[in-house]
C-alpha cells in the first residue's frame, strides 16, 4: 500500500489568511496582486505582511515554489521588523510548508519549530494548534506516523473543545492516513468514518467541499474501498474544473488512473494519465510523457496479442535463443552488480570506519574535559572551600577572645570578604559539576539554570515539547555545557534583554532552540568559552547537527538536532 503522505491535499497545510477561492486561482493571484500593489502605496507595513501572505498561500496551491518562498520571506521580513509574533509564526508556517513540498525536510523542520515558538509569544491557541498541525502533518511526509498520532490525539481533544467542525474532520482525516501508514486499518476506517461524518456536517467554501472529497476518495483509495473511491473522486472533477483547481485535477486523475490500471483497463487508465500530464504541464510547465508511453505500449501490446499468439510456433526458436542470451546477460549483470555493490560497501565501511574514528577521539576528549571539571569541582568543594569554612570559624571565634573586634569595621568587612569568597567557590564548583544534573535529569537542571540567571533586565523564557526521558550523563552534560556556552555568549556578547530556551523530544529526536533580542552573534565568532567552532566539533561528536540563523535586527536564532535512534536512554 502506498504512503499516505502523498496524497495528503495543499489546503490542509494553510492555516493562515486562507483565501476565497471559490473564483478561479488566477484570478485570486490577480486580486491579491492588484490589493498589494495598492498597499505599497501605503506605511501600513503590517497589511503588506498579510497580503504577502495571502499571495504565497496561492502560490502554494498553485504548486509556484519560487513564487511562495519569496513572499513568505518578505512576510516574515516585516513581521519580525515590526515584532509582530502572529504574523512571524504565519510566515514560518507557510514557508515550512513549502519547503516540506520541495522534500527539503531540515528546512521544513527549522521554520515549523520557529512557527510554534512565534505562537507560543502571541499566546494566540488557534495559531498553535495551526503550527502543531503542520509540525505532525511533516512528520506525515516523512513517514513517521508515531509522531503524527501523537501530536494530532493531543490537538484532537483541542479542537474539540472548541467545536470547530473542520479542524475536527480534517484531524481525524491525517489521523486516518496516518493508521493507513501503520496498516493498521481498522483504526484508519474509524478515523475515515469520522473524516466524512464532519465533511457531511456543514457546507464549506466550494473549494474546500471539493479538498474534502478528493481527500475523502484518496483515503478510501489507500485502503481499497476502489468503488467509493472512484464515486468521490468523480464528484471531485467537476467542481474543480469550476474553480480552475490546476493540482487538484492532477492529482484526480493520477489516482484515476492508478484505479483503472489494477482493473487492467489500459485504454481508461491512458485517458486519464494524459489528463493528469496535461494538467501537471500546466503547472510545471514540464513535458512528461513516460508513464503515457508505458501505457500506450500496454494498450497497443493488448491489441496485438491474438496476432502475436498465432506467430508464436514460427518464431519458437528465435525466441528461446532470445531467452537464453537474455538470461546470460542478466547472470553478467547480476554477478557484476555483486561485485560493484561489495565494492561499494567496502568502501563505505573504511569511511565510516575514519568517521567513527574521528568522533571517537573527539568525544575521548570532551569525557576527558568533564572528567578533569568534576575533579576539579570536588578539589574546590572538598579542599578550598573546607579550608575557607575553617578559617572563617577561627577568624570570628577571635571576637570572643578579643571583644573589642567585635565594634571593628575592617573585622566585619573581612568576615564578609571570607563569605563573598566561600559564596563563589561553592558556585563555582556548582558550575563544573551541577548536581541538579545527576538527581534530576537534563531538563530540570536546565530549567534551574536558567531560573538562576534570568534577572529583571535579563528574562529567559524556559519550554519543553513532548515527553521528558533521561539520557545517558555523558549526553546530558555535553547538551547542557552546550545551552550554558549559548546563554553565556548572549549574557557575554550580545547586548540581550530577553533570550528563548526550548527543548523539544520526539521518538527519535531531541531538538534545541536559542534564541534572543540582541545584537547577534555569526556562528563564527570566538570568546573565551567553547567558541562557535568548538561547539560544532561538540555537536557532531554527539551526532548532531547545529545551524545559525540572524533576521534583519541580528537577532539570533540557533537550532540543533540530535538523533536519539543511537542514543541509550538512562
Amino acid at each position: 500500500m502506498n504512503s499516505i503522505k502523498h496524497i495528503v491535499p495543499l489546503t490542509l497545510l494553510i492555516c493562515w489568511f486562507s483565501p476565497d477561492l471559490s473564483a478561479n486561482t488566477a484570478d485570486s493571484i490577480f486580486r491579491a496582486k492588484e490589493k498589494l500593489s495598492a498597499g505599497l502605496n501605503t506605511a501600513d507595513k503590517a497589511e503588506q505582511a498579510r497580503i504577502s501572505l495571502q499571495l504565497g498561500n496561492i502560490f502554494l496551491l498553485d504548486g509556484t515554489g519560487d513564487s511562495c518562498l519569496f513572499y513568505g520571506l518578505k512576510a516574515l521580513s516585516i513581521a519580525e521588523t515590526l515584532q509582530h509574533d502572529s504574523l512571524a509564526s504565519a510566515a514560518c508556517q507557510l514557508l515550512g510548508n513549502m519547503y516540506k513540498l520541495q522534500r527539503k525536510y531540515p528546512n521544513s523542520h527549522y521554520y515549523l519549530d520557529r512557527g510554534i515558538v512565534y505562537a507560543r509569544k502571541a499566546q494566540g491557541e488557534l495559531l498553535l494548534l495551526h503550527a502543531l498541525s503542520n509540525k505532525a502533518m511533516l512528520y506525515n511526509w516523512e513517514n513517521k506516523p508515531d509522531e503524527v498520532i501523537a501530536l494530532q490525539m493531543q490537538i484532537l481533544s483541542a479542537f474539540e473543545k472548541r467545536k470547530d467542525t473542520l479542524a475536527i474532520a480534517k484531524t481525524h482525516m491525517i489521523l486516518a492516513g496516518a493508521y493507513s501508514t501503520k496498516r493498521d486499518t481498522t483504526a484508519a476506517r474509524q478515523h475515515l468514518l469520522l473524516f466524512e461524518k464532519g465533511m457531511r456536517q456543514k457546507t464549506y467554501l466550494p473549494f474546500t467541499n471539493a479538498d474534502l472529497l478528493m481527500v475523502a476518495g484518496l483515503l478510501r483509495w489507500e485502503l481499497r474501498d476502489t468503488k467509493i473511491a472512484e464515486d468521490y473522486l468523480q464528484q471531485v472533477i467537476p467542481m474543480a474544473l469550476a474553480l480552475d483547481a490546476k493540482y487538484m485535477l492532477q492529482r484526480t486523475y493520477d489516482t484515476l488512473h492508478v484505479i483503472e490500471t489494477s482493473r487492467n483497463n489500459y485504454k481508461k487508465a491512458l485517458e486519464y494519465n494524459n489528463l493528469a500530464h496535461l494538467y501537471r504541464d500546466s503547472i510545471t510547465g514540464e513535458k512528461s510523457t513516460r508513464n503515457a508511453q508505458y501505457l500506450d505500449i500496454q494498450f497497443k501490446t493488448a491489441q496485438k496479442d491474438k496476432e502475436l499468439a498465432e506467430n508464436r510456433l514460427a518464431l519458437k526458436q528465435q525466441n528461446l535463443l532470445i531467452a537464453i542470451l537474455g538470461i546470460l546477460a542478466l547472470l553478467g549483470l547480476i554477478v557484476y552488480g555483486y561485485f560493484r555493490h561489495k565494492q561499494q560497501l567496502l568502501k563505505g565501511k573504511l569511511v565510516n570506519l575514519r568517521q567513527e574514528n574521528k568522533l571517537g577521539l573527539m568525544e575521548a576528549a570532551i569525557q576527558g574535559e568533564e572528567r578533569e571539571r568534576g575533579r576539579i569541582a570536588k578539589d574546590l568543594h572538598d579542599g578550598l572551600a573546607g579550608m575557607l569554612a575553617a578559617v572563617k570559624m577561627h577568624f570570628e571565634s577571635l571576637q570572643y577572645d578579643h571583644p573589642a573586634l567585635k565594634d571593628s569595621a575592617d573585622f566585619e568587612q573581612v568576615n564578609l570578604l571570607l563569605n563573598n569568597a566561600s559564596g563563589e567557590v561553592r558556585k563555582t564548583a556548582h558550575n563544573l559539576m551541577p548536581e541538579m544534573l545527576t538527581e534530576s535529569g537534563l531538563y530540570e537542571a536546565l530549567r534551574k539554570y536558567c531560573n538562576n540567571i534570568s534577572i529583571s533586565r535579563f528574562r529567559i523564557d524556559y519550554y519543553t515539547i513532548g515527553e521528558l526521558t533521561r539520557f545517558p550523563p555523558n549526553f546530558e552534560i555535553s547538551v547542557y555545557r552546550i545551552v550554558q556556552e549559548l546563554l553565556h555568549n548572549i549574557v557575554k556578547h550580545a547586548q540581550a534583554t530577553y533570550a528563548m530556551v526550548q527543548l523539544c523530544q520526539m521518538k527519535d529526536s531531541l531538538t534545541v532552540t536559542v534564541e534572543d533580542n540582541g545584537v547577534g552573534m555569526d556562528g563564527q565568532a570566538t570568546g573565551d568559552g567553547m567558541g562557535m567552532e568548538s561547539l560544532r566539533h561538540r555537536v557532531a561528536a554527539m551526532n548532531g547537527t547545529i545551524c545559525w540563523e540572524k533576521n534583519q535586527r541580528d537577532e539570533t536564532s540557533v537550532y540543533i538536532e540530535f538523533n536519539l535512534k543511537i542514543i541509550t536512554h538512562a
